[in-house]
């Protein structure tokens, strides 16, 4: 069925999938330092706001502003809940793993802000979860001086 063939290598898409993941484990074999060089800028692909395939010229400057303002507090809760979350690693431990495979996938194959996109709701839940924590934090923080008033 042509349909289902990869045009560039004649393919059906499981063949041609594993053809280039063999190929892609054999250059990582084979090039040890150049794959580790790599890490940083996947990793930072991987949370880019933007796609590096996104016009990024070519988006009006208004809706960047509006993005980044939202997406900014977003790492920044999504952060904080990873890091408070380790208290209750318990509750959290499948949260954990699925961040932990997104990532060890993303630094074996493309890193790309559209593959974070699949993560979104777990990235979500660690969000509220940094949310709630600080939230939690500002209001034991407020009663400390509320009975503390001379200090």
């Amino acid at each position: 069925d042509l349909d289902s063939r990869n045009y560039s290598t004649g393919l059906g898409e499981r063949e041609a999938d594993r053809k280039y993941y063999l190929q892609t484990l054999n250059w990582i074999k084979e090039n040890p330092v150049k794959f580790a060089k790599l890490l940083p800028l996947k990793i930072y692909r991987f949370w880019q706001y933007w796609s590096p395939h996104t016009r990024w010229p070519d988006i009006p400057g208004y809706l960047k502003i509006i993005d980044l303002l939202y997406y900014i507090p977003f790492l920044i809760l999504t952060g904080l809940g990873i890091i408070s979350s380790f208290k209750k690693s318990s509750s959290f431990i499948l949260l954990h793993l699925v961040l932990i495979y997104s990532q060890l996938n993303t630094l074996i194959s493309f890193g790309d802000a559209r593959q974070r996109f699949l993560f979104l709701p777990f990235l979500a839940i660690f969000a509220g979860w940094g949310l709630q924590y600080s939230i939690f934090v500002i209001n034991q923080n407020s009663r400390k001086k509320i009975d503390q008033p001379g200090k």
